[in-house]
């Protein structure tokens, strides 16, 4: 569960980023463009999150 609320609220934030970004360089906004970004963020994110995590073993 924890891997679909950040993989979901990644991609909006990321189409967000990347409409703002397109705007404010003047070129064109290309949603696939923005996807993928969003999710070789969002893996990072994920990964490295997973890693710092420390589980307690009981």
């Amino acid at each position: 569960m924890r891997f679909i609320i950040v993989l979901l609220s990644g991609l909006i934030i990321g189409q967000m980023i990347g409409y703002l970004g397109a705007a404010l360089s003047h070129t064109a906004y290309t949603p696939m463009s923005a996807l993928i970004g969003s999710l070789i963020l969002v893996a990072i994110v994920y990964i490295i999150g997973e890693l710092t995590s420390s589980k307690k073993e009981a």
